[in-house]
C-alpha cells in the first residue's frame, strides 16, 4: 500500500476551520502496518467541541481525500460488527 502524508494533502474547506491539527499515529508508518490487519489511527485537534452535524462534515469531507479512505471505511467495518 502506498503511504500518503497528511502534508501532501491539500485540505482546504470551510468545514475545517477549527481544526488546529490533523495527525495520524500508531502503526501506520511502521513497517509492521498490515494493510488487511492493522487500524489507522487519527486524531483531530480542534479549537472547540464539535456538535455531530459539525463531526460528520469534517468525516464526510476527509473521506473524499485518499489518505482517508480506508480510515473511514475501517471506522465503519468495526461499528457495524
Amino acid at each position: 500500500m502506498e503511504k500518503l502524508m497528511i502534508k501532501d494533502c491539500q485540505l482546504n474547506n470551510e468545514c475545517l476551520k477549527d481544526v488546529l491539527s490533523i495527525g495520524i499515529f500508531g502503526s501506520y508508518h511502521e513497517e509492521c502496518f498490515d494493510k488487511n490487519r492493522s487500524d489507522i489511527d487519527v486524531m483531530i485537534l480542534l479549537k472547540k467541541e464539535l456538535d455531530f452535524d459539525e463531526e460528520f462534515e469534517i468525516e464526510d469531507y476527509l473521506d473524499g481525500i485518499m489518505l482517508f479512505k480506508d480510515v473511514f471505511k475501517y471506522i465503519r467495518r468495526k461499528n457495524l460488527s
